[in-house]
């Protein structure tokens, strides 16, 4: 039985990848941007109404199809994508435009909340009502916009690098494998050897050996990345060091943080339509927290090497 649910996750796990890269190589072959928008609207859209579902199993009535739409909004409004759709107008203006779509995602969630609330009869627990909205609208729709920022972080204007296209799409594949492949790795190394509980009152099956495999793998595959594509990029190898070791850090950050709500909710997989994985943001949670995490860490690598590559 045990082989088979591995096997399972292995065979669904590839076509997830195939399905991914194929997105990504449309996008890179087409040089267009719309796929890799419409796959972003998608995660962060259903990842939150997964969300929402978690937490009417905790007895709150979110205000879901309201937070999804806005959450979608507040992902896509940044001004890297503005300047995609608008390349003629100044950074500044481009700003100014995704400032404009966050406040106004913003506003429509605050007053349509409150009013919603107001209208429902038998409105039970308001601020548990309220308060998970607004948390999934951060917790995967913030979150969530750093996977268009990290896709542009360069621009033929911005940028030294002679393909920026490409080194955009680089850096996605380094937040999806490193932290993805470090929760692989982590999974079948603790499920093997694993005899220490990392927290176990938080996720049981999770130990410290398969956690110290998954930072070990996290960290050989940033230095296997900048190996193989740091001539691309224009940076040295031990910069892909410190990115693999903080993105296998910040996905095992988003494993548990996810396993802190589900447990609190008394659910074991956020969805069932992925089999073996459970639901999307089952997938996503561990990239939720690395993307954030390459996007400020190049910010800082950038201020540090005195703007060597410059992000929008």
């Amino acid at each position: 039985m045990a082989s088979k649910i591995v096997t399972k996750r292995i065979l669904f796990g590839a076509l997830m990848i195939f399905v991914v890269l194929g997105l990504f190589a449309l996008d890179y072959v087409l040089e267009v941007f719309y796929f890799y928008y419409l796959l972003c609207a998608f995660l962060v859209g259903y990842g939150i109404y997964e969300f929402y579902g978690i937490a009417e199993a905790r007895g709150s009535k979110p205000h879901k199809y309201l937070g999804v739409f806005c959450a979608v909004m507040l992902a896509l409004s940044s001004k890297e994508l503005v300047a995609v759709f608008l390349p003629h107008v100044t950074p500044q203006v481009a700003a100014g435009m995704a400032q404009l779509g966050i406040l106004i995602a913003i506003s429509i969630l605050v007053l349509g909340v409150f009013v919603q609330q107001i209208l429902k009869r038998g409105s039970g627990d308001s601020f548990a009502d309220i308060s998970a909205t607004f948390f999934g609208m951060i917790y995967v729709g913030f979150l969530g916009s750093f996977f268009v920022k990290i896709r542009h972080l360069y621009r033929p204007d911005n940028c030294l690098v002679p393909d920026y296209h490409l080194a955009g799409l680089l850096f996605v594949v380094l937040v999806v494998v490193g932290t993805k492949g470090s929760d692989v790795v982590a999974f079948f190394i603790g499920r093997k050897w694993g005899r220490r509980p990392l927290i176990p009152h938080v996720s049981p099956k999770k130990s410290w050996e398969g956690a110290i495999a998954g930072l070990l793998f996290g960290t050989l595959f940033g230095l296997a990345w900048a190996l193989a594509f740091g001539a691309i990029l224009r940076f040295q190898a031990y910069f892909g060091i410190i990115f693999g070791f903080l993105l296998a850090f910040a996905g095992l950050a988003g494993d548990l943080a996810e396993s802190l709500i589900k447990r609190k909710a008394s659910v074991k997989d956020s969805g069932k339509w992925i089999p073996e994985f459970g639901g999307l943001l089952d997938v996503i949670d561990a990239p939720l927290f690395g993307a954030p995490t390459v996007y400020y860490a190049w910010l800082l690598i950038n201020q540090l090497t005195n703007g060597y590559m410059r992000p929008l």
